[in-house]
């Protein structure tokens, strides 16, 4: 099942429906939106980690340091993810206990 299945059931029930299709477009369009600028974001932290944009010409300790500094900001954006994840979970469980 895709990771936006229960995003879009939980956005489907709460509109109209003569809207859902028009939601359910939103919806694609901003999960596109989204990869489109990440990649982009990281296609041009990768330069700014290299110190150059003319990779044919970069040396290999210049392209490491630019894949390294994007696996660290990839890793911390998913941490970061995981966290908000965890603490929306845990207060659910909270409020589902009261």
């Amino acid at each position: 099942m895709p990771a936006t299945s229960s995003s879009r059931r939980r956005v489907g029930h709460s509109i109209w429906e003569g809207r859902r299709g028009t939601a359910s477009g939103l919806l694609g369009l901003s999960r596109n939106i989204g990869l489109i600028s990440g990649a982009s974001l990281i296609g041009a932290v990768f330069a700014y980690g290299a110190g150059t944009e003319d990779f044919i010409h970069a040396t290999p300790a210049a392209i490491s340091a630019g894949m390294q500094l994007t696996f660290l900001l990839a890793g911390a954006l998913m941490i970061g993810a995981m966290a908000v994840v965890f603490a929306g979970a845990s207060e659910r469980t909270s409020a589902r206990a009261q």
